[in-house]
């Protein structure tokens, strides 16, 4: 009964997050957009900003939890815990979605491994099962982080080349400056 629970909890918790993206893309928030690419570095950055983000936001939560008195206040940092992970997991689901358009692959993958990952979140304090989904998540995160996407455009989108080469500008060629009045005497 308790997988189903979880189960339950990481399909509503995807929905919240699904339905964030979506408000995202109609009010034209481009941080919220599923559509694009990332390339390497800029999943580096996202997954490393996300993981200090949600390390805090644990940080948060598990002090606040540590407060609580009374019953109303635990279901209250409960639920304050479940729609934070919930807005946090919409971010989520952008950096693995643009990734993952970056190899040409649907986007709804890297929707579904976020999903799995929530899922994966309330085994946490259990060690076997955490070291057994802490290896599989690193692994898949290494593989997203080692294997280059595709270098020419795709239905995506154009390859995401941030931050852009340097091209070696060509020199100028100097102007003489012209001569002051004291200088033509």
């Amino acid at each position: 009964m308790d997988i189903l629970f979880n189960i339950g909890q990481a399909f509503v918790m995807g929905l919240i997050a699904f339905t964030i993206t979506r408000w995202g893309y109609v009010k034209q928030i481009k941080i919220l957009y599923l559509q694009g690419r990332l390339n390497r570095l800029q999943f580096l950055i996202g997954l490393i900003g996300m993981t200090i983000v949600v390390g805090l936001f644990n940080t948060m939560i598990a002090t606040m939890m540590d407060s609580v008195v009374i019953l109303i206040a635990y279901w209250g940092v409960r639920i304050l815990s479940f729609l934070g992970h919930s807005v946090l997991l919409s971010f989520y689901f952008v950096l693995y979605a643009r990734r993952f358009q970056d190899f040409s692959f649907h986007g709804v993958l890297g929707i579904l491994w976020c999903i799995f990952i929530a899922f994966t979140y309330p085994y946490l304090p259990i060690k076997s099962t955490s070291a057994a989904f802490a290896v599989l998540i690193w692994i898949v995160n290494l593989i997203l982080l080692v294997i280059p996407g595709s270098s020419k455009p795709n239905k995506y989108g154009l390859p995401a080349i941030w931050p852009q080469k340097r091209v070696a500008r060509p020199q100028r060629a100097r102007v003489a400056s012209p001569l002051n009045h004291e200088q033509q005497r």
